[in-house]
């Protein structure tokens, strides 16, 4: 209180300190509504991946091999697991070793042998 008669300035009124409350209600309100609509779109976005692999999955490997890996997929919470997946779609020539490679955290999906990849021949 000492400090703002020294320099001259007056307590805000009543009024005024209404009006900052308001804002930093209202500041505090827009930061939560973010971050709550930007984990809705990171979810709606993991979803959609999940659904693209599975499709992609189904279309190289078949259903069988698709339904097998669903429930790994929908696991998986760490983007980095689920681009490893994709590498295990690019890479492996047959969809067998599916249920092998989807740990965790792996490196890699399937084993990465020239024999996985004749199939596609890469």
């Amino acid at each position: 209180m000492a400090e703002l008669k020294e320099t001259g300035e007056s307590r805000p009124t009543l009024e005024e300190r209404f009006e900052i409350w308001k804002e930093e209600i209202r500041a505090e309100g827009r930061a939560e509504g973010f971050a709550q609509g930007l984990a809705q779109v990171l979810a709606q976005s993991k979803e959609r991946g999940r659904a693209r692999l599975l499709r992609q999955t189904e279309r190289k490997f078949g259903a069988a091999t698709a339904e097998e890996l669903a429930p790994l997929l929908a696991s998986m919470e760490d983007p980095g697991q689920l681009d490893d997946v994709a590498d295990w779609i690019i890479d492996c020539g047959t969809g067998g070793n599916c249920s092998l490679g989807c740990s965790p955290r792996p490196k890699r999906l399937g084993s990465g042998k020239p024999s996985d990849r004749s199939a596609t021949g890469r």
